[in-house]
């Protein structure tokens, strides 16, 4: 047989510009200015760096960069170039385009190792072909992609899971119940100070929220027995085998959080530095629509110093395609709102829903399939091909937690229904946001999470989708200017717009949304007022941005020392991150890292690389940088340390606006509908003489301020109770409606009896706790024989009980009022001060209610 010739490259080099001009069979017409700028600006000055960041608006072409560049680097330099996606749909999108379009061959890897081809191997390997995968096909235990020169990461600010995986264990509570109870018995007995009772009650709309960290030194002491325990359980469970083999013998760099349906232990930031695949490439380039400041970017991929390209053709002010933002729960309660989505589909015909989790995902399915003849979609099942979806004229994709990776241009769907904002991604993310009061840490995550969710239908200058808002959190995000100023122009126009219009009935939103769909003259108008509103928006960015991003290098660092256990070099980066830390805004940040000194210098002393432990004092500090973070306040009275400006203030004080914070969030608080509704609702239940109504009214105001509350139908069962810390219940014995004058000895038996069964029945109280009981009644005898049942029982009429229930909503309506997000530390600091100033820390409340002896009110018969 003939030799086989060994074809030589043709195409000029000398720039990615001057290759692509030579490719004849591609189908586009040449580069854009800015894609043409961000080349040029690259080989200048970005040609030998080791992490280089491009940002390219969604619409601009940002995939013709990438391949280019790694086209022109795998021929000129003669390099092994992979190129990574987050979705293998987004992989054959990138191979289709690259092959059709830009007349550039590549070899697409997806599925498992064994699937891939042994061609595209080779191709690969001898350096023929670029690359294009997954992003798992990278960031896992042992990688097919082990030696490549040149990484491009596409759509970057999705790397953050796929990178956090590697080091992130995840013990989902419905999936792996065993090792899930497991752990938690382990964690109870090593951290006692840490209540862990809400983590096996039933997962519900209340607890959902609940959430804890368990202290380092906490972890760290119940190291065996985790260690044993998580190695049983997680063999024959790939998902969690392989993370837990990557941080077994790193626990001391790891933190581990408990919810009521998870448990995750991982470090703070990935420790990339110790994976070669992608530590050890000679360069890595990060391609995104939005990179963020504040050295997010640096956070999510481990790197410490990553430079950004800036070419002069890029801007900001003018956006890709058109949005018309619809919100309809500024006018419009929840099953107008859900009538008003239904009425909307038929007028686009196809429709995208982005929910939080999969069990909306599943609820959303059910009532579409219920309501409506369309065909619904769930993304598994659009994920290799949309084809189905896309070809179909009724139909719905229904889509979990899925912000990015998934888009539908053109006419492949107009209608977006948003369900659920994307704030935390992990337990992690939340215990910052809502234990911490790091939101500016993260809200250029949250904001690159929005933009993407936003952009799902709109992907070029030609494209227009309306977007249906929908759900408390993204109606007080949006329509609050503190969060949209840091949002382009052309996004805060249209939500300006957009919420002026939504500021009316069904049939005027339907009609504006017929109108847009057809892009009619009147459209045109609307159109143009958005860019009119536009010309006045400014896209500002936080000024704490600047020392975020000046300390990231320091963060890394940190986590890299944790890692090989140099605890006092941790110990010295966390002191270099308090140094350049100063902005009043970040003192939930500063706590955080006086928290990791404390932990660090704590280790450093156990494996005597230091004479002292002085990890009290920097708990100490933590907590006083502000008392509204209860986690830290818990912890550091624990470890003996103390803070003199928190000594008068009530322990449980705290906690209590914490829940409140979190209750009022779930309510919404840029629209009062809600909370009024529940106000009412508690003082026409109270109002009321019928026993069960009375009942509701006293669980859900114990909820209102605060307290975890509850009421059972149990035989024998008490009424009411409220949690108000650990250590304290307070539990009711109502005789609200009583139509005689003389409490019954059989009464004043139940009420005498209600601390046995709350001992036995409630969980999350300690065995030692004081369980006051007060008995609510409007008579004023007992019957013979019962006056020595009340002897330990208090008491209160109805109506001191309404008026006390009537002064408590009125503060609470008044702390509200300036609450804007979650995690706000002044907020509770505020609130906190006016709960003491009106009487309603959790003291003066027990103290109210137990003012009164039962058996000093009621004269016996």
């Amino acid at each position: 047989m003939a030799f086989k010739k060994i074809v030589r490259p043709t195409l000029s080099v000398n720039t990615p510009e001057s290759m692509l001009h030579d490719i004849r069979t591609k189908r586009i017409e040449g580069p854009l200015a800015r894609q043409a700028d961000v080349w040029r600006e690259y080989v200048d000055t970005a040609l030998d760096l080791p992490d280089v960041a491009i940002r390219l608006p969604t619409g601009s072409g940002k995939t013709l960069v990438g391949v280019v560049l790694g086209e022109w680097r795998r021929r000129k330099y003669e390099e092994r170039v992979v190129y990574l996606c987050p979705t293998k749909q987004l992989v054959h999108q990138v191979v289709e385009q690259a092959r059709t379009q830009y007349g550039i061959d590549v070899a697409a890897f997806t599925g498992s190792k064994s699937e891939y081809s042994a061609e595209d191997q080779n191709a690969y390997r001898r350096k023929e072909k670029i690359a294009v995968a997954p992003y798992s096909a990278l960031f896992n235990t042992n990688p097919y992609f082990n030696n490549a020169d040149v990484i491009i990461l596409d759509d970057a600010h999705s790397a953050e899971n796929y990178v956090s995986s590697m080091y992130s264990v995840v013990i989902d509570r419905r999936n792996h119940a065993g090792l899930f109870d497991n752990v938690l018995e382990v964690l109870r007995t090593c951290a006692p100070q840490i209540n862990l009772t809400k983590a096996i009650e039933p997962i519900s709309i209340n607890s959902y929220a609940w959430m804890e960290k368990v202290p380092t030194i906490s972890l760290l002491k119940s190291r065996d027995f985790l260690t044993a325990v998580i190695d049983a359980g997680v063999d024959g469970v790939p998902s969690l085998y392989h993370p837990w083999s990557t941080i077994r013998d790193h626990l001391h760099a790891c933190h581990l959080y408990v919810s009521v349906g998870q448990i995750l232990i991982r470090p703070l930031l990935p420790p990339v530095h110790v994976h070669a695949p992608f530590s050890s490439a000679k360069q890595r380039i990060y391609m995104s629509a939005t990179l963020g400041n504040g050295g997010d970017l640096e956070r999510i991929t481990g790197r410490p110093k990553i430079h950004r390209l800036k070419p002069a053709s890029m801007t900001d002010e003018q956006g890709i395609g058109r949005r018309f933002f619809v919100f309809p729960e500024v006018a419009l309660g929840e099953q107008d709102t859900e009538a008003l989505i239904n009425n909307a589909l038929p007028i686009f015909g196809r429709a995208l829903f982005i929910t939080p989790s999969d069990r909306e995902a599943n609820e959303r399915k059910q009532s579409l399939e219920s309501k409506s003849k369309m065909k619904v979609f769930k993304a598994a099942e659009i994920e290799l091909s949309k084809r189905d979806f896309t070809s179909n004229p009724n139909a719905a994709a229904v889509i979990a937690n899925r912000y990015d990776g998934m888009d539908f241009p053109h006419e492949e769907c107009r209608l977006l229904i948003l369900e659920g904002l994307p704030k935390a991604a992990n337990l992690q993310e939340r215990f910052l946001l809502s234990k911490m009061g790091c939101s500016l840490l993260l809200n250029d995550r949250i904001q690159t999470r929005i933009v993407q969710a936003i952009g799902r239908c709109t992907r070029a200058n030609s494209d227009y989708a309306a977007v249906v808002v929908k759900g408390n959190e993204w109606l007080d995000y949006l329509l609050t200017l503190d969060n949209t100023q840091y949002l382009d122009p052309e996004i805060q126009a249209e939500i300006e717009f957009g919420e002026r219009q939504s500021e009316a009935d069904p049939t005027e939103i339907l009609d504006n949304l017929r109108i847009f769909k057809a892009q009619a003259e009147d459209w045109l108008d609307a159109n143009n007022e958005i860019v009119s509103i536009r010309t006045n928006k400014v896209k500002n960015t936080p000024p704490e941005m600047l020392e975020l991003e000046k300390v990231v290098g320091c963060e890394i660092k940190y986590v890299q020392a944790l890692w090989r256990m140099d605890f006092m070099a941790a110990f010295d980066q966390c002191r270099e991150v308090l140094t350049s830390v100063v902005s009043p805004t970040l003192k939930g940040y500063r706590a955080l890292w006086n928290y990791l000194a404390g932990a660090a210098i704590s280790l450093a002393y156990e494996h005597k690389q230091t004479a002292e432990d002085r990890s009290q004092e920097y708990y100490g500090e933590a907590m006083k940088a502000t008392v509204a973070i209860t986690w830290l306040v818990d912890l550091a009275k624990s470890s003996g340390a103390v803070a003199s400006a928190e000594s008068k203030q009530d322990p449980g004080l705290p906690a209590m606006v914490e829940k409140i914070e979190e209750h009022m969030l779930a309510l919404g608080v840029k629209n009062n509908r809600r909370f009024n509704d529940e106000q009412a609702k508690i003082m026409q239940d109270l109002a009321s003489s019928e026993a069960k109504s009375f009942e509701r009214g006293q669980v859900a105001l114990g909820q209102h301020i605060g307290f975890d509350s509850d009421n059972s139908e149990q035989m024998a069962a008490p009424d009411p109770w409220w949690l108000i810390d650990k250590r304290t219940c307070v539990v009711f014995e109502d005789h609200s409606g009583a139509t005689g004058e003389v409490l019954s000895v059989e009464k004043a038996r139940q009420a005498f009896c209600h601390d046995n069964w709350i001992r036995e029945h409630v969980s999350g109280l300690e065995a030692d706790a004081i369980i006051l009981k007060v008995l609510v009644t409007p008579v004023s005898k007992v019957a013979r024989g019962g006056k020595e049942h009340l002897r330990d029982v208090h008491h209160l009429t109805p109506d001191e009980f309404r008026g006390f229930a009537s002064n408590a909503l009125g503060v609470i309506r008044e702390i509200r009022q300036s609450l804007v997000r979650e995690g706000d530390l002044d907020w509770r600091a505020r609130a906190m001060a006016s709960l003491e100033s009106r009487g309603l820390t959790p003291a003066a409340i027990v103290s109210y209610l137990c003012s009164r002896k039962a058996s000093d009110a009621l004269a016996e018969e």
